[in-house]
């Protein structure tokens, strides 16, 4: 049970006080009186150092993301004002209350960071009974992804489960809604009021399993006397940002800011209510700037949907350009074929169903299909355990001492050459048994949807060669197999 606050700008660096004005952040880091086991934030910043520089280890990144947090609550702490007034393109803000009785611990503080994204979250994820998700050791997720957010809570699995289908190929902001989607299958009660930021992208997130503020939060709030800001607990605001006439006399870059209630947010200031279900995704690169009604989008209906003839056409595939932290770019076209996005498993199984001449032909080349898919997402998920396991090793561990890198070697004639690539083998241990480590995660969604679509050509040979040629030596094959 926390409060959330959260900006983007277009590229330009602002400081909080600059978005939302001194008053405005005095109140907010006041309601640490209610939400104080801790506090934090997470600033993506513009180095004051060049780009790129080489120091003996990894070059200077253009922008980085400083992470602050502390177990204290936020109007106790100095270190507040002067985050306040640290210049940043985006910032998430994060004020805590803990649920469920989990420890007060640093580990436990947000936001979260890992595989370049910010998080913080605002809800109790626990069944009726008041069991919170933190002790359902049956929920499927990945225990490594979530020991690589470094918290132990239930926001640090809500984090892990989008980190998991990032790793399964979704975009960002896909990748968000899919994990309430599942979560609520469980959980269909819980808050997943959230945001999340990479280096390009801001997203914010209003999806709350009871719009109705609970008595024992109107009780908490009650206590401090402040039980009058309690009645709108589960409502996120946000306000554009360089677009009024004030703003663009001051000088403001455009973008947005987003929070949860608890200080004053007028309509007449700008401030709108971002409806439940619904999510803010705002690319913080300037050349892709858009405004923010525009890029509001419900929930339940984040995917793009593309009809069975979209692909079937002149069987043209198309494939979405999005990097495993959700990053946007213009599609390319290659060789006159304009790219796009993957489809769907519903969609791959309506392109099947639309070729197939038969219901057997859909049954064997489908069917194999799905076989090989599956394969191949079993060996890319044991691979992903393994790159898992590697980031979540010391530094000194024997599995980190491999060079990822292309090197020039010699070859027999004592000429230079493009050796190997060097990957580290990884021995027997956590119940995993040997392998090497791939150089970054697998898209395991990419995998499957590439193994369903394969062998989908195969229909249009057995409209040329026959169908039951090719059936019979496939079935001459299962026979040997069999019986071998």
């Amino acid at each position: 049970m926390c409060r959330l606050l959260g900006f983007a700008a277009a590229g330009s660096n602002t400081s909080l006080n600059g978005v939302l004005g001194m008053q405005a952040v005095r109140d907010f880091r006041n309601l640490s009186e209610i939400h104080n086991d801790g506090w934090g934030s997470a600033l993506v910043t513009v180095p004051s150092e060049s780009p790129y520089l080489r120091d003996g280890g990894a070059p200077t990144p253009e922008t980085g993301t400083a992470v602050y947090k502390n177990t204290i609550a936020a109007r106790h702490d100095p270190i507040f004002d002067e985050l306040a007034n640290t210049p940043a393109r985006g910032g998430l803000w994060h004020l805590r209350l803990a649920s469920s009785n989990l420890p007060l611990i640093l580990e436990n503080q947000q936001p979260f960071y890992a595989n370049g994204l910010s998080f913080i979250h605002n809800g109790d994820i626990s069944d009726d009974q008041g069991r919170n998700i933190i002790t359902n050791r049956a929920f499927p997720v990945d225990p490594n992804i979530v020991q690589s957010t470094g918290g132990r809570s239930d926001s640090a699995i809500f984090f892990a489960v989008i980190l998991q289908y990032i790793g399964f190929g979704f975009a960002l902001d896909e990748a968000v809604a899919q994990a309430v989607r599942e979560l609520r299958k469980s959980y269909p009660k819980s808050s997943y009021n959230c945001m999340i930021q990479s280096q390009d992208q801001f997203i914010a997130l209003c999806a709350a399993g009871r719009e109705v503020t609970s008595k024992r939060i109107v009780e908490i709030y009650d206590q401090y006397g402040r039980g009058d800001q309690a009645h709108d607990y589960r409502v996120m605001r946000y306000r554009t940002l360089g677009e009024s006439e004030a703003d663009q006399a001051a000088g403001q870059p455009k973008g947005v800011v987003v929070a949860s209630s608890g200080f004053d947010q007028c309509a007449e200031d700008g401030w709108t209510r971002l409806e439940n279900n619904q999510m803010i995704v705002l690319p913080t690169v300037p050349a892709h700037f858009v405004c923010v009604p525009s890029e509001i989008r419900n929930l339940k209906s984040v995917f793009r949907n593309f009809s069975a003839e979209t692909f079937i056409g002149d069987f043209q595939f198309f494939f979405r350009p999005d990097s495993a932290c959700g990053n946007r770019h213009t599609a390319p076209k290659i060789g006159g074929m304009t790219t796009g996005y993957i489809p769907t498993l519903a969609q791959v199984d309506e392109l099947h169903r639309k070729i197939a001449q038969s219901q057997a032909a859909y049954d064997l080349i489908h069917g194999h299909c799905v076989v090989v898919a599956d394969i191949a997402r079993r060996m890319a998920r044991r691979q992903n355990a393994l790159f898992t396991r590697r980031c979540t090793l010391p530094d000194d561990a024997p599995e980190k001492a491999g060079d990822f890198g292309l090197r020039l070697t010699q070859d027999g004639n004592g000429s230079e050459s493009f050796g190997m690539l060097r990957i580290p083998s990884i021995p027997s241990s956590d119940g995993l048994t040997g392998g090497t480590v791939p150089p970054r995660l697998i898209d395991e969604h990419l995998v499957v949807i590439g193994g369903l679509l394969h062998d989908i050509g195969t229909y249009f040979l057995l409209k040329q060669d026959g169908f039951r040629r090719w059936t019979a030596e496939i079935r001459r094959s299962e026979l040997r197999a069999a019986w071998a």
